[in-house]
């Protein structure tokens, strides 16, 4: 159905623009111009003289009309010769300006003719389609989950006993809570809560297909346990700063509101709001210094360094085992060039491939990153309090994620071994096959 009404429309004003821009459709508009100076209707005289005149070789003054207009239409056949006789090229160029419009106003009817089919038509189809995607769907998420239940699961089940072990945390470390521990047990707690929301959110993705989705939540995930990790390590003091850090970024937001509220029709900021920002801000600013502005600021002032980064933090907490990967994930959050040619849902081999959908290939290291890093998010809650169900479930954690290392990397082999990997491509926007041609994978 895709591009169908272009084709028709381009065929319909190609003829369309055939016609007007023969020479003698513009002398028959420019003497019908003049004939209805005469009393002639001009509707009649356009078609008349279309039908009859024919150019005498190349000389577009020098037309005939067929003997037969008269009787046919009505029209002296001496005034149509006489006022053809009398044409000069200013009338001809204003014909040749009426018909432009002409094409114009037709190209517009058309255009708005078909806007009104297509609609109508995409509507009727529309139940049809959404049958058959989710057809398509749930047959592809058979075969996925036949593949990939074992490694899904035990991801869904590690996910589970991170939550409890967490929630058990919480629970102790806030009754009673102390004002020395206040800030540490918040912040540690809340980025726990969130690193398991992200990684049940990275589940669902990976259960339908999305690995490149779901690797750009798990960048989400790794900055967690590396912020949390970090504030595990360097107690009260961190937590304090990162709370309080709160205040750089609303201001950043608060900036970046007002420079766009004037432009998408919305009020701006209260000038005593703004004023209130601000004044945080400044005094951040000033008990903190202006390294404490910077977008890990809380860190650097922690370590009374001038400025730090991510890839810092990453070194302070020692937790670089998936620095390569992380730095390969923003290619899955932000439009780069290398993310139009890289996809973890294809294989080397199918770089031709334009994945517009879900792919059974790619999952693996989704898989593995996200075990990894939610453990590491745990282990720093963890350092709230500890006991022996808590050691013993990260015994359990750790058996979890050998059992899942070891069968996502032999589900994919076996995927390409036996040729069986599928993606969404965008030729057709359906699953299309992509051959493997028997290649298995290496691992690292």
């Amino acid at each position: 159905m895709m591009d169908e009404y272009q084709r028709a429309f381009e065929k319909a004003m190609s003829e369309v623009a055939a016609e007007h821009a023969k020479i003698e459709r513009a002398i028959a508009l420019a003497c019908a111009m003049k004939l209805k100076c005469q009393g002639i209707d001009f509707n009649r005289a356009v078609s008349a003289l279309t039908a009859c005149i024919t150019l005498k070789g190349a000389d577009a003054f020098q037309a005939e009309v067929s003997a037969d207009v008269a009787s046919l239409f009505g029209i002296p056949i001496d005034k149509v010769e006489s006022t053809i006789g009398a044409l000069r090229l200013a009338d001809i160029e204003r014909a040749v300006k009426v018909l432009r419009k002409a094409l114009q106003n037709r190209a517009t009817q058309t255009l708005e003719r078909i806007g009104v089919e297509y609609l109508d038509r995409v509507r009727r189809a529309k139940p049809k389609i959404l049958r058959e995607l989710r057809r398509e769907h749930r047959g592809f998420s058979r075969r996925l989950e036949r593949d990939w239940r074992d490694s899904l699961d035990n991801l869904l089940f590690l996910i589970w006993l991170c939550r409890e072990t967490g929630s058990s945390v919480n629970a102790e470390s806030r009754n009673p809570l102390t004002d020395a521990r206040r800030k540490r047990v918040e912040t540690l707690t809340r980025l726990h809560a969130r690193a398991c929301q992200t990684a049940l959110e990275i589940h669902l993705l990976i259960t339908n297909g999305f690995a490149d989705g779901a690797q750009a939540r798990w960048r989400t995930l790794y900055e967690l346990s590396i912020v949390a990790a970090f504030i595990a390590k360097h107690g009260r003091s961190a937590a304090r700063l990162y709370t309080e850090h709160h205040v750089v970024g609303e201001r950043k937001q608060a900036e970046a509101y007002d420079k766009t509220a004037i432009a998408r029709g919305l009020d701006r900021i209260p000038t005593a709001e703004y004023r209130r920002i601000q004044r945080r801000f400044d005094s951040v600013r000033k008990r903190h210094g202006k390294a404490f502005t910077t977008d890990y600021g809380w860190a650097a002032v922690t370590l009374k360094l001038p400025a730090m980064t991510f890839s810092d933090l990453i070194d302070v907490v020692d937790h670089d085992y998936f620095r390569e990967q992380y730095s390969a994930s923003n290619d899955n959050v932000h439009a780069t060039t290398l993310g139009l040619y890289f996809r973890l849902g294809l294989h080397e081999t199918h770089d031709e491939v334009l994945l517009a959908g879900p792919s059974n290939l790619g999952l693996r290291n989704v898989v593995l990153a996200t075990a990894e890093s939610l453990i590491a998010a745990t282990d720093a809650v963890c350092s709230l309090a500890t006991n022996i169900d808590r050691m013993s479930a990260r015994n359990v954690m750790r058996e979890l994620l050998a059992e899942i290392a070891e069968k996502s990397w032999q589900t994919e082999d076996d995927i390409l071994k036996r040729g069986e990997a599928t993606a969404y491509a965008l030729r057709d926007g359906s699953e299309t096959k992509i051959r493997s041609n028997g290649l298995g994978t290496t691992r690292p």
